[in-house]
């Protein structure tokens, strides 16, 4: 993304920072460093920080040594690197101005952090700026959808041809290594039946189910997909479970509106699920945000009344789960657009039918 990007959003940050009577905000590297700063750095137990005063210009407090590649991304930022035998911390205190009086932290600093700066700086007024960053970026501009778009490319393409692989034998770990990205979770039979299994060493029987969930990133943007599909000839009791899953995507998707409060869109797939006698079985929230957290918010669940607007990307997953036999979840990317909503996922109505390689 260009620079202007990033000023943008240092701009909407101050807005919020005045409206929260907050002086200065810190923010360590992670997702929202990376959204306020463009520079994308991994944590470690160096200090690495931007701070965003209200009345100046934002600073990166950083090693010397990391100095050059981090300017690098931004050199519209300053920057105050310290060297291995200094104190950055100390460096913190001396540099934050008499004027400032109260600071606040993004909500995955270190504690440790918290308490060094605390340390050098009793006389602020500490505050939790979380909600501002969630605020900030639950509604994607088109360049972010854009960039989410090609992740669920990526994933949807990569799905189809790691399926080509699939055969009889194979652990669930094999299939894995086809398979793109950090985040994939791969379920062969029973082990499906867990809504949340690394996988292992099972191995792939005939008539098993196939339950992939996984997600890529482009330009720092995830995907976050599920499929669940067939190792074998169709059995009767996967295609009643897996349509009424279906039924409850669709539903929730249908319900998926500017406007909507978000516990509707999960009753809308609950509801279907209930309905059929399987609610038991549904034993999670029906959706959650991605962007550049493949988990953030707004979160699909009961309880959860604020509404969705225009801008909000998440997903729809519901799922069924019978305990020793198999389980099934569907789980589709969606935008809430001015009038609607709009699936960036294919959306399949049928599960995929893997036939042992010997059948063909």
């Amino acid at each position: 993304m260009v620079k202007g990007v990033f000023q943008k959003r240092i701009e909407s940050l101050k807005f919020f920072m005045e409206e929260n009577s907050i002086d200065i905000f810190i923010a360590t590297p992670g997702t929202n460093f990376y959204y306020i700063s463009g520079i994308d750095t991994f944590r470690m137990e160096r200090l690495v920080a931007i701070l965003v005063p209200l009345k100046d210009t934002p600073f990166v407090i950083c090693p010397g040594f990391e100095l050059e590649r981090l300017k690098d991304q931004n050199n519209m930022l300053d920057f105050y690197p310290w060297e291995e035998d200094e104190n950055p911390y100390e460096l913190v205190g001396k540099i934050i101005k008499d004027n400032i009086h109260s600071l606040a932290f993004e909500p995955t600093t270190y504690f440790e952090t918290f308490m060094k700066i605390r340390e050098y700086l009793p006389r602020l007024e500490f505050k939790d700026g979380g909600e501002i960053f969630s605020s900030m970026r639950l509604k994607k501009t088109p360049e972010e959808v854009q960039s989410i778009q090609k992740a669920v490319e990526i994933t949807e393409e990569n799905i189809d041809q790691a399926l080509k692989h699939l055969h009889k034998g194979m652990s669930e770990d094999d299939f894995k290594s086809y398979l793109s990205g950090q985040e994939k979770l791969v379920q062969f039979g029973k082990t499906s039946s867990y809504p949340h299994s690394e996988g292992g060493s099972n191995i792939l029987r005939e008539n098993d189910v196939v339950l992939i969930d996984k997600g890529d990133i482009y330009d720092h943007y995830h995907s976050d997909i599920t499929r669940t599909g067939y190792f074998g000839k169709i059995d009767s009791e996967f295609m009643k479970i897996w349509d009424i899953v279906r039924q409850a995507r669709d539903s929730a998707i249908d319900r998926a509106a500017p406007e909507v409060p978000c516990e509707l869109v999960d009753k809308a797939a609950r509801d279907i699920i209930d309905i059929a006698g399987y609610g038991e079985y549904f034993t999670h929230r029906t959706g959650h945000g991605i962007g550049l957290d493949i988990h953030e918010k707004p979160y699909l669940v009961k309880g959860n009344k604020n509404t969705l607007e225009p801008g909000n990307v998440f997903t729809i997953e519901p799922g069924i789960y019978l305990p020793g036999k198999f389980g099934i979840r569907i789980e589709e990317n969606v935008l809430i657009t001015e009038d609607g909503r709009k699936v960036l996922s294919r959306k399949p109505t049928s599960p995929t039918i893997i036939r042992n390689k010997s059948e063909n």
